[in-house]
C-alpha cells in the first residue's frame, strides 16, 4: 500500500477519508472508512486495507493494519460453494476483544485501536506495553527485522461477550511483513509469551466447530490465496441473540452505526440478507453525505467565531454535531451517537430506515 493509492480510494469512494494528525511531533494520516461500503470492499479488494492504516507525512513509511475481513456466508466470496476450492493455510482462535496496532514513532511505541489513538482501548495497551519491557522489547525487535505485529487486547476491563476472567493483556494475533504479507505468528514464540493459539483443521471440520464449540468466539482462517475469514461459533451467536436481533430496526440501526452488521449477515437466509445490505447502504450514505456536510461547514466556516457559527446553523437538522465537532474534531462519532439518541424507540428507528430506503 501507498499513499497514492490509499488517496486513491479516499477520492474515489466517499466512505473512505483521510485525517491528519501529529504524534510525537510527527505529522501522519490516518486512513479508515466512516462505515462499511460492500461495494468498494468487493470492486478494490485493496481498499480492505484503509482500516487504521497510518502513513508519516514527511517520509511516507507506512503502518499497516488488519484489513478488512469477513464472516463465513456474509457476503458472496465468503459463501459456502465459494469457498469448497479453498486450501487451508493457517487456523487460529478467535479472541473477542479490541485489536491493538503498535506502530513505533520516533523511536518510540506508540499504540492505535482499529481508529484512534486516542481510546480508552489504545490508552489502556499503551499502559500494558510501558509496563512490559520484554513484550516493549518484542515490538521493536520485530519493527527493527521488517516484521509489524498486531494484538488483541484483552481482560476484565476490556470485556465483550467472552469472560476471560483475567487481567487485561495483549495477544498476538498477526504478524506482517513489509511487503504485507502474512507471517505465521508461531515463528515469533521466541519473542512473546502470550499468542493466540492454532489449530490444523480442515473446512470440515471448520463448520462443524462452529455448531459444536463452547468457550470461543470462533476461528480466524488464513487461506492459502491469502483470503482470510471469521467462523463464528453457534454459542456466540446464540449469546449475542444475533438472529432474534435482525427483526429489530431499532437494533439494527445501532449495528450499522457500531460497525456490527457482520455477525447478522451471516446467520440469516439471502433473501432476508440483500434486505439488510439495502439498509446498510441506505444509513451509509447518509451518515457519509452528513459527515461531508458538517465538515465542509467547519472548514468553510473556520475564520469566523463560534457565536457567528452558531446563528448561522441554528437551524440545522444537526445544529448539535456541528458545534461539538467545532472544538472535539469528531464529526463522525458526534454524528452517529446523535442518530442513536433521536431513535431510540422501535418505531422511530423503523419509520427512520424506511423514509432512507
Amino acid at each position: 500500500m501507498t499513499k497514492e493509492k490509499a488517496d486513491y480510494f479516499v477520492q474515489k469512494y466517499e466512505t473512505f477519508y483521510r485525517k491528519e494528525i501529529n504524534i510525537n511531533d510527527t505529522d501522519l494520516y490516518l486512513y479508515n472508512y466512516i462505515l462499511s461500503d460492500y461495494d468498494a470492499f468487493q470492486e478494490d479488494p485493496l481498499s480492505r486495507e484503509l482500516r487504521g492504516l497510518v502513513i508519516i507525512k514527511e517520509t511516507q513509511e507506512v503502518f499497516l493494519s488488519v484489513p478488512k475481513f469477513f464472516n463465513y456466508n456474509e457476503i458472496p466470496e465468503t459463501l459456502e460453494q465459494n469457498t469448497k476450492h479453498l486450501k487451508i493455510k493457517k487456523v487460529q482462535k478467535k479472541l473477542d476483544g479490541s485489536l491493538i496496532t503498535p506502530v513505533v514513532i520516533n523511536s518510540e511505541i506508540i499504540t492505535k485501536s482499529k481508529a484512534s489513538f486516542e481510546s480508552d482501548q489504545a490508552k489502556l495497551a499503551q499502559e500494558i506495553i510501558d509496563n512490559d519491557p520484554e513484550l516493549s522489547f518484542a515490538i521493536l525487535d520485530c519493527y527493527s527485522n521488517g516484521f509489524q505485529p498486531f494484538f488483541e487486547l484483552i481482560g476484565n476491563d476490556n470485556r465483550h461477550v467472552i469472560d476471560y476472567n483475567q487481567d487485561n493483556k495483549l495477544v498476538l494475533i498477526m504478524m506482517r511483513d513489509h511487503n504485507g504479507e502474512f507471517i505465521d505468528i508461531n515463528k515469533f514464540d521466541y519473542l512473546f509469551s502470550d499468542i493466540a493459539e492454532s489449530y490444523d483443521y480442515n473446512l470440515e471440520e471448520l463448520i462443524h466447530l462452529q455448531q459444536t464449540a463452547k468457550g470461543i468466539e470462533g476461528f480466524v482462517t488464513k487461506f492459502t490465496n491469502n483470503q482470510i475469514m471469521k467462523f463464528k461459533t453457534k454459542e456466540f451467536f446464540e449469546l449475542h441473540k444475533i438472529v432474534q436481533e435482525s427483526d429489530s430496526y431499532k437494533i439494527i440501526l445501532e449495528r450499522v452505526l457500531d460497525e456490527n452488521m457482520d455477525d447478522i449477515l451471516s446467520q440469516v437466509p439471502e433473501n432476508r440478507r440483500e434486505n439488510l445490505r439495502k439498509i446498510m447502504k441506505a444509513l451509509s450514505n447518509y451518515v457519509v453525505s452528513f459527515v461531508i456536510e458538517i465538515e465542509g461547514i467547519i472548514k468553510k466556516e473556520k475564520k469566523k467565531t463560534r457565536k457567528e457559527i452558531a446563528l448561522k446553523y441554528r437551524n440545522h437538522l444537526y445544529f448539535g454535531v456541528i458545534m461539538e465537532a467545532l472544538t472535539k474534531d469528531n464529526t463522525k462519532e458526534a454524528l452517529i451517537r446523535t442518530i442513536k439518541n433521536r431513535h431510540k424507540k422501535e418505531k422511530t428507528a423503523e419509520s427512520f430506515i424506511k423514509v432512507l430506503i
